[in-house]
């Protein structure tokens, strides 16, 4: 043991150094010095500002203070709430209609509904009054354009019919009534998009007809007939455009029922290109025998054309008996909504 004043050794035990007489007192804490009768002073922790030490105690979960944990379960209350309302909303809009609710309801579904098959069927009517005339493709086609969007319209207040009329919620005596309606909303509704198929396909079918203008076509065959040449010309400039035309019919999707007669149609305009092709020979050789079978084979083809647009018209006239039909059972439908007391 030393003096930490003047670094003289002092004998252990001793309270004052026996050199300079400075007081000398015991160590709080010293390596392997403490007394034996005292315990070991724990070393003061040293810790440098720049490498913290962990606190090696074991990590408490730290409690919800009040006002978080209210907060937590009124936020639940206002969502058990707000799931009770809507509940409460949905079963109040599905309440049992009252006879003249449901009547009011149900009657104006109806009444839209025949409005825009009626607006159809007028539409319709205009068709087939043309289509009679054996009118040209090119009007034909403006007219099949604005019956389409008559049967977009129809198909759509059918398709929405259903939707309105099932989410009501008839009298007791009216349950059978709605069933009945939705029923023939449904039913009505197929048969438009098969109206639209066939509508499709003559708007396709005209288009392409209307490339070929025949009237001008024999006006100006009949022109030229004085002279071989300029026939052969305009023979020529027809027979390509009936070739471009043979291309597009071939690629028009006709409905299943009147496939047969688009292949018909096709093959005779297939034919009808031929036919071009051996009145030019002929007219080139001078084969007047040539000619006449070329005329002969024309004559057939024309009755054979005329066959393939009755086939057409009638589709037309048959898709109006079906549409009166639905428009009649519509009005039956209605008189039962209106007989409702």
């Amino acid at each position: 043991m030393f003096c930490t004043k003047c670094g003289k050794e002092i004998p252990e035990g001793s309270t004052f150094c026996p050199s300079c007489g400075k007081e000398i007192k015991a160590p709080s804490s010293a390596k392997g010095l403490a007394h034996p009768s005292e315990a070991p002073a724990t070393p003061p922790a040293i810790t440098p500002p720049f490498a913290p030490q962990p606190s090696l105690a074991p990590t408490k979960r730290k409690k919800l203070s009040p006002p978080l944990l209210g907060g937590i379960i009124a936020a639940a209350v206002a969502l058990v709430a707000l799931i009770l309302v809507l509940t409460l909303v949905v079963f109040a809009g599905e309440k049992t209609l009252s006879k003249k609710e449901y009547k009011q309801k149900a009657g104006d579904v109806q009444d839209a509904t025949i409005d825009s098959l009626n607006d159809f069927d007028k539409e319709l009517s205009n068709l087939n009054k043309m289509n009679s005339t054996m009118s040209k493709a090119s009007d034909l086609n403006k007219l099949l354009v604005e019956l389409s969007k008559k049967c977009d319209d129809a198909t759509g207040k059918l398709e929405e019919g259903v939707s309105q009329l099932e989410t009501l919620k008839p009298p007791k005596e009216a349950k059978s009534l709605n069933q009945d309606l939705v029923s023939y909303h449904k039913e009505s509704g197929e048969k438009f998009k098969g109206f639209k198929s066939t509508i499709t396909y003559f708007e396709n079918l005209t288009q392409v007809l209307a490339s070929e203008d025949f009237v001008k076509a024999q006006e100006e065959i009949d022109q030229a007939s004085g002279n071989v040449q300029q026939l052969i010309d305009v023979l020529t400039k027809h027979k390509a455009t009936i070739g471009i035309m043979v291309g597009k019919l071939k690629a028009i999707t006709p409905p299943e029922e009147l496939k047969k007669t688009h292949e018909d149609l096709t093959t005779l305009w297939e034919e009808m290109e031929k036919l071009y092709g051996e009145l030019i020979a002929a007219l080139q050789t001078m084969d007047l025998a040539r000619a006449q079978r070329a005329e002969s084979q024309a004559r057939s083809m024309e009755s054979r054309y005329n066959d393939i647009l009755s086939i057409y018209q009638n589709a037309f006239k048959d898709m109006q008996t079906q549409t009166k039909a639905i428009i009649h059972k519509a009005e039956e439908l209605m008189k039962q909504i209106e007989a409702l007391v």
